[in-house]
Order: structure tokens, then sequence, then C-alpha cells
């Protein structure tokens, strides 16, 4: 009769494999064993498995414009899956990153500029506590706000895990509707005389 042995065990991930480009854990085993008809150790041929790696990754999304006081705002969201990198036994996001850093590109006001966002300003995910999620928002330059066609901002965000490892997004946009272009046309002066009434227009 068969017998079928279960072996469990636990092994220790290699952090560097984040940064290559491995989308699998793989781990081989092999062995050799005795059968009632002799005591020669014979070879069992080797067996690999494998597993998905869930690499962290972050990213970012334009949601929404509002113009208040005579200044355009952008709303963002970034979100950033920890994939494998998360533990379970630690929520606080600041125990797996150094830094989060936002990086506003074309259209925005501080282009150019890196601001560093804070871990604890993001929020957990109850249904997938991997996943944390930040929205805010940021000024687009002053060009844009009355701008007459479609303009788009761009901003996108980086962070680096305890272990050195730095992650980026991909680009994000928002694209503003313009104003479109407008017509005013205005009565300058009107004067009759014996060929009827005459009116001059003005348009801008």
């Amino acid at each position: 009769m068969d017998e079928t042995i279960t072996l469990e065990y636990t092994m220790e991930v290699d952090p560097d494999i984040y940064k290559q480009d491995a989308e699998y854990y793989r781990n081989q085993i092999s062995g050799t064993y005795v059968s009632n008809r002799s005591d020669t150790p014979k070879a069992l041929p080797p067996k690999e498995a494998y597993l998905s790696v869930n690499k962290p990754s972050i990213q970012k999304t334009g949601t929404s414009y509002e113009k208040r006081d005579g200044k355009g705002y952008v709303t963002w969201t970034i979100t950033i899956d920890l994939g494998d990198y998360y533990t379970g036994s630690e929520n606080d996001l600041a125990q797996y990153l150094d830094a989060i850093t936002d990086l506003p590109g074309q259209g925005l006001k501080d282009r150019g500029g890196n601001k560093s966002l804070t871990p604890g300003d993001f929020v957990q995910n109850p249904g997938n506590p991997r996943i944390y999620t930040y929205t805010f928002e940021t000024e687009v330059d002053e060009s844009i706000v009355d701008s007459t066609a479609d303009e788009t901002v761009k901003n996108k965000v980086t962070m680096t895990t305890k272990d050195g490892n730095t992650y980026e997004s991909g680009e994000a946009g928002y694209t503003i509707p313009g104003k479109g272009p407008s017509v005013l046309k205005t009565i300058q002066d009107m004067v009759r005389d014996d060929d009827g009434l005459h009116v001059t227009w003005n348009i801008c």
C-alpha cells in the first residue's frame, strides 16, 4: 500500500527578489528512500514548486478638478499595494516604507519640486490590509486656470521600502476642460437718419 508523507516548512524570502524580474518563488526538493525489498537507497526524482511573486507597487490617478478663489486644484489618489512585503503582523505603513515622494509634473504649480508624503496619512483598506490609499490636492499653474483649450496636468509618485527598493508609479494625468472661445456682442451706437436706423455693433 502506498503511503504519503507531507512535510510543511517555512523559508525566509530574499528581499533582493523584489529588485529582480523574477515572477515566481522557486523551490526544489529531492530525496532518497529505502524499500522493504532492498537496503540500497534509491533516489527520488527532484520536484520543483512555483509560487507567483506579488511585488509591492504604487499607483496614482487624477480624480477631479475644482476651481476655488481664482485658483485651480486637481485631486489625486495614491494607492500602495505592499504585496508579499506585507507581513500581516504590522499594519503601520511607516514600518514598511522609508519614503514616499510626490513628483509634480506638467501643468502643476510646484512642477519639478519633490514633496515628501507622510505614511500616517494613508488609510489601510479593511478588506485587503496590504493596500493603503491617500487622497490629496495639488494646485495647477495659473496659466491653466482660465485656458480656453483643454490642458492635461501630470504627476507621479515614488516609494522606497525599508530594504532599499524603490518603486515608481506610471505618470498619472488629468485633463482639465478648457473654457472654449467666447464671443460677446454689444451695441456701441445707434443713429437714426433719413435712411432709417443704423446700429453699430461691438464684437469681442
